[in-house]
């Protein structure tokens, strides 16, 4: 059985670094730092046997996005856009 030498380990051990360092400068350099607000669109009845709770529905979809996803609300007292 072969010893491994102390050289070959400084090479693995500079190999793992340049690596960690590649993908660091990667993974910052994708990051956008003029991010746009995503568009969401919630699907409810507005109309219809169901449309008395029209605003219950657009509301807790928002309140799940601010409370999961950080999501800001635009009019807490009015959540629908119209």
């Amino acid at each position: 059985m072969r010893r491994h030498k102390l050289r070959s380990w400084k090479a693995v051990v500079l190999l793992a670094v340049g690596a960690v360092a590649i993908t660091v400068w990667a993974s910052g350099a994708g990051a956008a730092s003029n991010a746009r607000p995503v568009k969401l669109a919630i699907m409810t009845d507005c109309k219809g046997a169901f449309g008395f709770a029209y605003e219950n529905d657009i509301g807790g979809a928002e309140a799940a996005l601010a409370q999961y996803a950080h999501g800001v609300f635009k009019n807490k007292a009015k959540p629908s856009p119209a």
